[in-house]
């Protein structure tokens, strides 16, 4: 982050200087992803340089420019502060308007947004704009070219700050504005850094056709550079940034391509990489380089693992099962390129990179030499600027990790504590508010480690670094100010909702916990990006908030009503924020009355705590109120992921049906058989008020079909008796009936296909045709057929027509990690550049073009993909898709089914659509799975195991 800061700095400082040589008016520019460096130090900014003092506003300038760069903050503001003034008193407004940029620059460093904002506004006043909607009508040819270049950089800064603040949409409009202005000047490196900027910002706004437009202006661009050095700045910079907006495959070709490791090219900026020049000093890309080998390891912990974080203090370290293989390879790599980039590395950036290979290192679970900590600590002696604190707390964390891998804890931490203790007085020093919030909270959370780890609860040691964490706890919570720096103060407020909860103080611990989730809420914009740069991690950093506090307000016998409507909505929440995770991009909610909209339908949750799976039925009264049930089960988290794996192992195996049939009926027993009073069981079907369940599943409930559920007592399963939806969030989309006067367009390739992702290929669905031209008749439709279903026309078809339903069948793919949810396509005429893989953010870029013109698709329907196997949280894709691709709804496969079955029961789906115009897309469903044995028999066919009808699932809108 320095470094993006400290370029444009010298950016404005060289437009100051005209009367300089031209080498003051070279640059150097690179982005470097928006976040905190807190917990991911790739700083390399320089070190202090001894000036006199300052006898003019040049001077001051110059050294605000020296204080930033070193990180002394305050004393940066009042340089600047003193150059603003000086060049206001010579009458000099073009350099006031650049001091003013660079001291909006500050100003945010240290999170003061309005006086950010202020010192902007009064630049842009004094460069004639006076109205920040002036701005897209600003005439180039109408300034003088010394004010266009310094209104270009400071609408960079511009967008920066409103980015910083979660509103892309403002700092997207700055950029554009940047954009124009450095075209007109013919400013190609500034040109391509606000176009850099705009692909971050579409992408944190989920429009991923624009980016990806900015994306091929970019290539194109850098195509018709002939400055190889400006190619490669520009590739690194490109490289960061799709970090940071999870596009991590490309951000690691781009990467290694300029640090000269041979990789299989995937077609990302191929044809530029070739004319790249490599960088130098090729430091920092090797360092860019380990962040994303870093993120991707912890992508593939996130998708393979299913490790509660609920309870687990963040100072403590996890020593126990190693990471899944494809993890460990990217740990191995990243620690591997950061012990290259630290080599003959200048101090910082050489401490930078040992630090994140001791974070490799750790995420290994591999205990480096406490040897290797010492040294560091002596290079992290003093701490006299914000990097050093930072570096600081990071190897106090690192430190307490070491510790927990052996030996007498309270001895080891010794050295951890006496790194750690001076800093709020160092952090206090400098005047830096940041800092001095991360030296309290850092300090106080190794205080709450020593008060639950080290010593007998009770005990006046324990009662001693319990009061001092709490006393630290709330300075930093001081320090921070939730309403200024809200993404600073929620882990105080989440701390010292755990800290008052261990003394059982638990109203003051809810109040706590209510505060932090209120703050998340209001940070969630700035806390989408899961990159190794900020290292925030949604399961680490939010997921436990919310569950320790539904976890609090549960625990009572029988918690009010309005405790139920809490905890089902922080669960709803939580699903949301998952998905913005998922998506990196803000989702729009709305309070939607499920009730009202369909009466017959009972909302189902499920909340996994460690020790309980707990499910809250809400049902509508007689005068339309909600009414909330719930019911507890005392399972050790642990032994139900035990029983959904083994469930969904069965559900696969034609003779697992007495198996699914015994540990389905627990499933049933501990979720529904307490709550039968609500749902109406025994009546006639007909008579019944109670005709759909939509479940808002949890954790790994999400990969087992709600359909299979078996209720013992009656010998049914639970699709015998109900219409079944999934829901992601009830707070996301309008239910509403599917219209009958449907335009559908149909899909898919009988063809055999190679996996994009790994060796081997997809077996030929020879059904296809059977099952596309069953649907034909029924309604109006198009159709692409084989060699017909390719990425052109499909993109044509959506461009140009308007569809109720998209039905989709081929191969495919759900994960919950975006690169690898795909959907394939025919390969067409053969050609070998032809693209046969559609991935997540390209389905959603294809279908919302349609929703973008129209109300948009009501129902996607992928009848033959499977999710990705030993994914414990695959059908986030599936949902992901369905929420952001427009569609209402999606019908899809948790598993690969065999394609004449699948023909029959789509072909059956739509019929009964077609048939009964007041039937729900559930119930629909519902009848074709309950068709599909008899079906089967009059081929002479047995699909009467749940592996053939119960991988259907309907997600989203059931109606």
């Amino acid at each position: 982050m320095a470094r993006k800061w400290r370029v444009l700095f010298c950016r404005l400082y060289s437009l100051l200087s005209w009367d300089r040589p031209a080498r003051w008016r070279q640059y150097q520019r690179g982005w470097l992803a928006l976040g905190s460096c807190i917990l991911i130090l790739a700083i390399a900014a320089a070190p202090g340089i001894s000036q006199p003092a300052p006898t003019g506003p040049e001077d001051w300038f110059q050294a605000g420019q020296t204080a930033y760069e070193t990180q002394h903050y305050p004393t940066a503001v009042a340089s600047l502060n003193a150059a603003v003034s000086g060049f206001q008193d010579q009458g000099e407004s073009l350099k006031q308007a650049i001091a003013l940029g660079n001291l909006s620059l500050t100003h945010q460093a240290l999170g003061n947004w309005m006086l950010a904002a202020d010192a902007l506004d009064q630049s842009l006043g004094l460069l004639t704009i006076a109205d920040r909607s002036q701005l897209a009508e600003t005439d180039p040819a109408t300034l003088a070219k010394p004010q266009l270049q310094v209104l270009a950089a400071t609408l960079d800064i511009d967008g920066q700050l409103w980015m910083k603040q979660g509103q892309p949409e403002t700092g997207l409009e700055s950029w554009r504005t940047a954009a124009r202005l450095y075209g007109y000047l013919g400013d190609d490196a500034g040109l391509i850094g606000s176009e850099t900027s705009q692909l971050q910002a579409l992408q944190a706004l989920g429009l991923y056709l624009q980016a990806d437009a900015i994306a091929a202006t970019l290539e194109q661009r850098l195509t018709q550079i002939d400055n190889p050095k400006l190619i490669a700045r520009s590739l690194q910079g490109l490289g960061t940034t799709y970090r940071t907006v999870g596009k991590l495959s490309c951000s690691r070709f781009i990467l290694e391509t300029l640090v000269g490791v041979q990789t299989a090219p995937d077609g990302c900026l191929a044809s530029v990489l070739a004319r790249a020049q490599a960088p130098e000093p090729l430091g920092p890309v090797l360092l860019s380089l380990g962040n994303t080998y870093l993120a991707l390891g912890n992508r593939a912990q996130e998708r393979q693992t299913a490790v509660s974080r609920q309870g687990r203090l963040p100072w403590r370290c996890d020593w126990g099962t190693a990471p899944p293989q494809e993890a460990q390879t990217f740990y191995q790599q990243a620690a591997e390129t950061y012990g290259k980039a630290a080599s003959g590395a200048a101090a910082r950036s050489h401490i930078a990179a040992r630090l994140n290979q001791l974070d490799a290192l750790l995420a290994l679970r591999s205990a480096p030499p406490w040897e290797d900590w010492h040294t560091l600590e002596q290079r992290v002696a003093n701490a006299d600027n914000r990097f050093d604190i930072y570096a600081r707390i990071k190897l106090a964390q690192q430190g307490a990790c070491l510790a927990q891998s052996g030996g007498e804890l309270q001895t080891t931490l010794e050295p951890v504590l006496a790194l750690l203790a001076p800093l709020p007085a160092m952090a206090a020093e400098l005047g830096d508010p940041i800092a001095l919030s991360q030296a309290y909270g850092s300090l106080g959370g190794l205080y709450e480690l020593l008060s639950q780890e080290l010593t007998p609860p009770g005990s006046i040691a324990t009662n001693r670094w319990h009061t001092e964490a709490l006393t630290l706890t709330q300075q930093a919570l001081y320090a921070a100010q939730p309403s200024v720096l809200p993404d600073i103060a929620y882990p105080w407020q989440w701390q010292l909702a755990r800290l008052h909860q261990a003394q059982g103080e638990t109203d003051l611990a809810i109040r706590s916990y209510r505060q932090a989730v209120t703050t998340l809420r209001s940070v969630r914009n700035n806390l989408l990006p899961i990159d190794s740069e900020v290292q925030f991690s949604f399961r680490d950093n939010v997921e436990p908030v919310y569950r320790e506090l539904v976890d609090l307000l549960l625990r009572p016998d029988n918690p009010s009503p309005e405790t139920l409507r809490e905890a089902i909505g922080l669960i709803d929440t939580l699903q949301l924020a998952e998905l913005e995770s998922f998506l990196q991009c803000n989702l729009a909610t709305a309070e939607i009355d499920q009730d009202v909209i369909d009466p017959t339908a009972v909302n189902v949750y499920s909340i996994i705590l460690p020790d309980r799976l707990e499910t809250i039925i809400a049902r509508s009264g007689p005068d339309n109120s909600q009414r909330l049930t719930r019911e507890r089960r005392y399972i050790q988290q642990a032994a139900l992921e035990d029983t959904l794996t083994r469930l969904q192992t069965n559900l696969r195996s034609p003779s697992g049906n007495n198996r699914v049939q015994r540990i389905a009926g627990d499933l049933y027993d501990w979720m529904l058989a307490p709550l039968e009073s609500q749902l109406d069981p025994d009546s006639p079907r007909e008579d019944s008020p109670v005709k759909t369940l939509a479940f808002i599943l949890d954790g790994s409930l999400r990969n087992v079909p709600m359909a299979v559920l078996f209720d013992r007592q009656r010998d049914r399963y639970l699709l015998e008796r109900y219409a079944i939806a999934t829901v992601p969030s009830l707070s996301l989309v309008q239910p509403e009936p599917l219209p009958r006067s449907m335009t559908v367009l149909l899909g898919g390739t009988s063809e055999a296909l190679n996996h994009p992702l790994q060796p081997g290929s997809f077996r030929p669905l020879k059904n296809v045709k059977k099952e596309l031209e069953a649907i034909q008749p029924l309604f109006k439709n198009d159709l692409l057929l084989d060699k017909q279903f390719t990425y052109p026309n499909l993109k044509s078809k959506l461009n140009n027509n308007t569809y109720t339903v998209v039905h989709l069948a081929s191969h495919g793919e759900f994960s919950s990690d975006p690169e690898r949810t795909f959907i394939m396509l025919s390969q067409g005429d053969g050609a070998a550049d032809a693209k046969t893989a559609l991935f997540a953010k390209e389905i959603d870029a294809l279908l919302r073009s349609s929703r973008d013109r129209v109300e948009g698709i009501k129902l996607l329907v992928l009848s033959a993909c499977t999710t990705a196997t030993g994914d414990k949280r695959a059908t986030l894709g599936m949902a992901g898709l369905t929420v952001r691709a427009g569609s209402r709804s999606t019908l899809a496969t948790l598993w690969s089914v065999d394609d004449a079955s699948a023909a029959a029961l789509m072909e059956r789906f739509y019929q009964e659509l077609s048939t009964d115009k007041s039937l729900s897309k559930a119930e629909a469903l519902r009848r074709a799975q309950l068709a599909l044995p008899q079906l089967g028999a009059d081929q002479n066919l047995d699909w009467s195991s749940p592996l053939h009808w119960a991988p259907y699932v309907m997600v989203g809108n059931w109606l």
